[in-house]
């Protein structure tokens, strides 16, 4: 069973897209099912062949386990969260994922840009046509609170959505982990000596390793695909929002000032 009874319950109020939501959990606890990020990590733990492990897609993205029972996934970052998340969530009525950012229509995946703006929207199943369950996704407001404990929590969704002129919409992933590191600037970039900096490890699908990522144990040059590394998200201490991230956690990996969301998957009965 997907559904956690601590979760928050959803309210779609009559003739508005408003979301109301009430707490039922005591305050940090886990607010959503963590069906995803397990079955994440099953993919990831059985992705045992490079070659049908592929940084790849479009209309032939694909993610399953072969008759060997090894992962089978032709898949890009927005591939990945679509198909993961729709397998994770199947037995919620009729409605998913894919329909929660695109509608039930739209026939190709939601790329990581539309997904970051649907967790900036607070997207709702009962937002599009067809669709009379309850599954949402909602902002963590800020990374971490005025103590400085981290907020973002494993399984949320991190979306970060590129400038418009860039060849791709975004990057991806689902969080495991989140620990502050105590660098305060990068040797690279002065201007980062005022950010807050932590080590974030995702699972995602790329077309190069993170971090102590591993991919990294596939032979050079076909180190893609699904997999589990680590980034840095650089965040304002005074707004507590993420502002920048670096694909790697090297003080010499490209700072990326970019759109960055986090958002968490809310379940609920009607």
């Amino acid at each position: 069973m997907l559904r956690d009874p601590t979760v928050h319950r959803l309210a779609i109020l009559a003739g508005t897209t408003i979301a109301a939501f009430a707490l039922t959990a005591p305050a940090h606890a886990e607010p959503q099912p963590l069906a995803a990020v397990d079955l994440a990590e099953s993919y990831v733990l059985s992705a045992t062949d490079s070659t049908l492990n592929t940084y790849a897609g479009g209309a032939t993205a694909h993610l399953n386990r072969n008759a060997e029972g090894v992962t089978d996934a032709r898949v890009e970052c927005s591939h990945f969260i679509n198909l993961l998340t729709t397998q994770a969530w199947a037995n919620i009525d009729t409605g998913t994922i894919v329909d929660l950012v695109d509608g039930p229509d739209a026939g190709t995946f939601s790329n990581a840009g539309e997904w970051h703006d649907a967790i900036v929207d607070g997207r709702s199943t009962n937002d599009t046509p067809g669709n009379d369950n309850t599954v949402a996704l909602v902002q963590r407001p800020q990374w971490m609170d005025p103590s400085g404990e981290v907020l973002v929590r494993r399984g949320d969704i991190l979306a970060i959505k590129h400038p418009a002129g860039n060849s791709t919409s975004g990057h991806m992933g689902l969080v495991q982990s989140v620990v502050p590191i105590s660098e305060t600037a990068d040797d690279h970039d002065s201007s980062q000596s005022s950010y807050a900096q932590f080590r974030v490890r995702i699972t995602d699908s790329a077309g190069s390793p993170h971090s102590d990522d591993t991919r990294s144990a596939y032979p050079a040059g076909d180190r893609d695909g699904i997999g589990t590394g680590d980034i840095r998200v650089l965040v304002d201490p005074v707004t507590r929002q993420p502002v920048a991230w670096k694909f790697t956690m090297s003080t010499g990996a490209t700072m990326r000032t970019e759109d960055i969301a986090v958002g968490t998957l809310i379940g609920g009965d009607n």
